[in-house]
């Protein structure tokens, strides 16, 4: 079964700014409390964003629960453990986000909050337009 579908996606950037005591970078941990570095410590940040991705999800509102609740009702091979989850309601949710995210990458966009981490260099008292 194959049709056009959209889910409501937000997005939103988060800027992290690490300051540590000052340095060089051949001595960086002598001037650290921590014994660590910015660079370290954002690179932490990073690593913890990455091993830990938002889980597969539905909400009520969610265009694909409406979706597949109309596909359950009208198509005569829709899976049978998906139709039981739907009738479960928002309880059933969490497992069918999850298998209906394991179909293929599409499926997966689709059903979970996705994430990306960029490094962005601003150059202070420029606007964004001029920066490079």
């Amino acid at each position: 079964m194959a049709a056009p579908s959209s889910s409501e996606k937000g997005y939103f950037d988060v800027r992290v700014r690490v300051a540590t005591e000052g340095g060089h970078s051949s001595v960086p941990f002598l001037h650290s409390k921590h014994g660590i570095s910015a660079i370290g410590i954002m690179s932490e940040l990073v690593v913890a964003l990455h091993n830990n991705p938002y889980p597969s999800d539905f909400e009520a509102d969610d265009p694909l629960i409406a979706y597949l609740a109309c596909a359950a009702e009208h198509a005569p091979n829709f899976p049978k453990k998906w139709s039981k989850l739907l009738e479960k309601g928002s309880k059933g949710w969490l497992e069918l986000a999850d298998e209906f995210a394991a179909l293929g990458p599409m499926e997966h966009c689709a059903a979970v909050l996705l994430q990306r981490v960029a490094l962005r260099e601003l150059t202070p008292g420029r606007p964004p337009s001029q920066r490079s």
